[in-house]
C-alpha cells in the first residue's frame, strides 16, 4: 500500500489547522502552503476536496482562508482518507481460481483491520504526536 502525495499533504495541512484550531481564526492558503512546503495550487485542490466532505470550512475575501469545520478530536483519519482517496485498500476483484476465495478473504480481513485503525486515529491524536526527530536528555 502506498500513500499518495495528495493524502500526505492533506494530512500535513490538517495537522497545521489542528494546531491553529483553538484560536478560531482562518489560515490563508499561501501561509499553509509555505508552512508545509506544498504548492499553493495543489494545496487549494486538496482543501477544496476536504471542504466538500465537511472537514474544513472556508471564508472568502481579503481576510479569508481555511479552518477545521469541527474539533480535531471529531475528525478521523478514515474521513480524511475517504475524502482524498476513497479507500486505501479496496479488495474489488473476483475470487476466481482454486485460491481466489482465500486471497480475497485475506485482503478483506486486511481492509477491515486498516479501516478500524483509521477510524480509531483522530486528527487530534495525530497532531499531538511527538516528532520523530525529537529527543530528550
Amino acid at each position: 500500500m502506498k500513500i499518495s502525495r495528495k493524502l500526505e499533504n492533506g494530512c500535513r495541512v490538517l495537522v497545521q489547522l489542528a494546531g491553529r484550531h483553538a484560536t478560531g481564526g482562518v489560515s490563508p492558503v499561501d501561509e499553509l502552503a509555505a508552512a508545509e512546503q506544498v504548492s499553493p495550487s495543489f494545496l487549494l485542490q486538496i482543501l477544496n476536496d476536504l471542504r466538500k466532505h465537511g472537514i474544513v470550512a472556508s471564508r472568502r475575501g481579503k481576510f479569508g482562508g481555511y479552518q477545521l469545520a469541527r474539533h480535531p478530536r471529531d475528525i478521523t483519519l478514515a474521513e480524511i482518507v475517504s475524502a482524498l482517496e476513497g479507500s486505501l485498500i479496496d479488495p474489488d476483484f473476483d475470487a476466481i481460481g482454486e485460491s481466489g476465495d482465500k486471497v480475497l478473504g485475506a485482503f478483506r480481513d486486511l481492509a477491515e483491520t486498516v479501516t478500524n485503525e483509521l477510524n480509531a486515529a483522530t486528527l487530534e491524536s495525530i497532531a499531538s504526536r511527538e516528532s520523530a526527530d525529537m529527543f530528550y536528555i
